[in-house]
C-alpha cells in the first residue's frame, strides 16, 4: 500500500495512518476538523439542475441584457414558459433545452466559441429524467 506506480508512505505519514486507526477509523481527523464532504450529485430536480448546469454553464449568456438575453434561463418558469418550447414536460426528446444540447446538435448549447465545457452525457441524462417527470420538482 499503495501500489506502483505511487510513492510509498512515509514514517510520518504511516504514525497518522496507525493512529486514525486506533482511534477507531473516526469521521473527525485526529486534529479535530472534519473531513471535506463530498460534492452533491446532480438530482433530477429543477433546484439541482439550476446549481450544476444552468449557473455553471448557461446563464452568463442567458441573462436579460447579455448576448442570449432573449431566451433567459434563470427561474423554473424562464423554462416551462417559454416560448421556445424548452421544457415540455414529459416530453423530453421534443424540449427545446435537450435538442440543443446533443452533440450533434445544429446550433449546439454552449457554443464552442464560448469556452464554456459543454453539458455532458450524464447532466443531460439527469435533465431528460426532470423533464420526462413532467419537470415539476
Amino acid at each position: 500500500m499503495p501500489k506502483s506506480p505511487y510513492p510509498s508512505l512515509d514514517r510520518e505519514q504511516l504514525t497518522l495512518l496507525a493512529a486514525w486507526i486506533e482511534a477507531g477509523g473516526p469521521e473527525q481527523s485526529i486534529d479535530g476538523e472534519r473531513p471535506a464532504e463530498e460534492p452533491d450529485v446532480l438530482l433530477p430536480t429543477f433546484e439541482s439542475i439550476n446549481t450544476f448546469v444552468l449557473k455553471a454553464k448557461c446563464v452568463v449568456c442567458h441573462t436579460p441584457g447579455k448576448s442570449a438575453g432573449n431566451i433567459p434561463l434563470l427561474t423554473k418558469s424562464d423554462l416551462l414558459d417559454s416560448p421556445y418550447d424548452l421544457v415540455v414536460p414529459g416530453e423530453a426528446d421534443s424540449s427545446g433545452l435537450i435538442l440543443v444540447l446533443k452533440i450533434n446538435a445544429r446550433k449546439k448549447m454552449p457554443p464552442e466559441s464560448s469556452g464554456i465545457d459543454a453539458v455532458t452525457p450524464d447532466q443531460i441524462t439527469v435533465i431528460k429524467q426532470w423533464i420526462n417527470n413532467g419537470g415539476q420538482d
